[in-house]
């Protein structure tokens, strides 16, 4: 039938593609919501992974505040853990518009805790790139199921850190996304057309998928660029975003003439680069600097405590620390901590690695800032070397796996028609805005 605000969420969508598309007619249906409405980045916290990202669009709060910033983390009982099970106190904004009597339906929006009773349906980890729950799950219950049966059972996102050997080729990994995006748009559209919504939010894991699997074939920066294996396949990436951007354009006709749109872009791509690969040994390593030694080391890994210095669970293309210390010597460790990651270079090649550094729990602060890490390190785009060096640790060698070809970068950005738009300029305004318009 109809909604009063449709809200289509672009899963890891690289912005920049989705600002130069929409206006050049690549994607002609964003194009033409952009030309009714307005267009613009948005401000988010700075090497963020996709966890944090959607807590601040679910929540309405900023990092420090909602403290996720990697979907595995230490939770307050003190054991590593799914995040959001610290989370089941907090309300998306979607279930305050729920108690306060408006109908909403919510289909796969990522990175979610299990759906919960609201004035709708919420469909949670169907088709999705990153899952939190064990299968598809609903309110009502039922739905999950409902879903499988009429529209099929979720294809394989080929998003994994590492691509595998036995990975089917690309021409299948392109049809897979294709096929994701169009059993995506059939199950909207079913959905869409039942009732008279408030709200209808709706994400697609497929640019998402995709900008990980196929980056190589579309940043002519890339060091594995591939433009004969790009002409061959059609341009996978333009290809999976014109096929979405086609879903889209139905799902706002279907939504009616008065539909006020959000379409979000959650964050921009780059070429990966990455030393997880090297972690357990670094780990060792900084923790040596920090003046443990090799049987004190022994001693706290067969007791599980923490050491010094924690490189805790994030994207493969950054370094996560904590200092597990108080006083002058938390300041101390932490400015060798900078130290080290500064001067890390390639010890085959002697390039630089560390992009930038980050101090996410003194630069984010709020309820939950103690859980961020104190120290985030993000590498230089496509620098994935076997072995490094640095002052202090010395060489660090290990084999570089192939890691998948993109990954995120800070940058979302939105599309809209109507006057919600006008109040988001960051990721937890979106919420809020939502919640305005729908109160009108």
């Amino acid at each position: 039938m109809t909604a009063r605000l449709l809200f289509i969420a672009l899963d890891g969508a690289d912005s920049n593609l989705i600002d130069r598309w929409s206006l050049d007619g690549t994607l002609p249906n964003l194009g033409r919501l952009r030309a009714k409405g307005a267009a613009r980045h948005l401000a988010a916290p700075h090497a963020a992974t996709d966890d944090s990202l959607w807590a601040n669009v679910q929540y309405g709060v900023d990092l420090g505040e909602h403290g996720r910033f990697h979907y595995m983390q230490r939770l307050a009982g003190g054991k590593m853990g799914m995040a959001f099970k610290d989370e089941l106190d907090r309300a998306h904004f979607w279930d305050e518009l729920s108690a306060a009597g408006k109908r909403v339906a919510i289909i796969d929006i990522p990175k979610v805790a299990p759906p919960r009773a609201v004035n709708g349906i919420h469909l949670a980890d169907w088709l999705v790139h990153g899952k939190y729950l064990p299968g598809p799950q609903s309110y009502p219950p039922e739905l999950a199921a409902e879903v499988v049966a009429t529209f099929g059972a979720a294809l394989h996102s080929h998003c994994d850190y590492v691509v595998h050997a036995n990975e089917a080729g690309p021409e299948a990994v392109r049809d897979d996304f294709m096929r994701s995006a169009a059993m995506k748009e059939a199950a909207g559209l079913h959905y869409l057309e039942r009732e008279a919504w408030d709200l209808f939010a709706i994400a697609f894991k497929e640019t998402h998928c995709v900008g990980h699997y196929f980056w190589d074939m579309i940043d002519p920066d890339h060091p594995d660029y591939d433009e004969a294996l790009r002409s061959k396949l059609g341009d996978p990436v333009r290809a999976v975003y014109q096929r979405v951007d086609q879903a889209v354009g139905k799902l706002v006709d279907a939504a009616g003439e008065g539909a006020q749109v959000i379409v979000l872009a959650t964050t921009k791509m780059q070429p990966n680069g990455s030393i997880h690969h090297l972690h357990k040994q670094l780990s060792r390593a900084l923790n040596r600097a920090a003046g443990e030694g090799a049987i004190a080391q022994l001693i706290r890994r067969r007791r599980r405590r923490r050491g010094r210095i924690e490189i805790l669970p994030y994207g493969e293309n950054g370094t996560a620390i904590r200092i597990n210390r108080t006083g002058p010597d938390r300041e101390r460790l932490l400015h060798l901590m900078e130290s080290t990651f500064g001067s890390l270079k390639d010890a085959d090649t002697g390039a630089m690695l560390t992009d930038s550094m980050h101090h996410p729990s003194a630069d984010y602060p709020g309820a939950r800032a103690a859980q961020l890490p104190d120290l985030l390190v993000r590498y230089r785009a496509g620098k994935s070397p076997a072995s490094v060096t640095a002052p202090g640790i010395g060489r660090i060698a290990g084999h570089a796996p192939t890691y998948r070809a993109g990954n995120h970068a800070c940058g979302p950005f939105v599309i809209g028609d109507g006057g919600a738009v006008q109040h988001i300029g960051a990721l937890q305004d979106i919420g809020s805005a939502v919640t305005r318009e729908l109160a009108r």
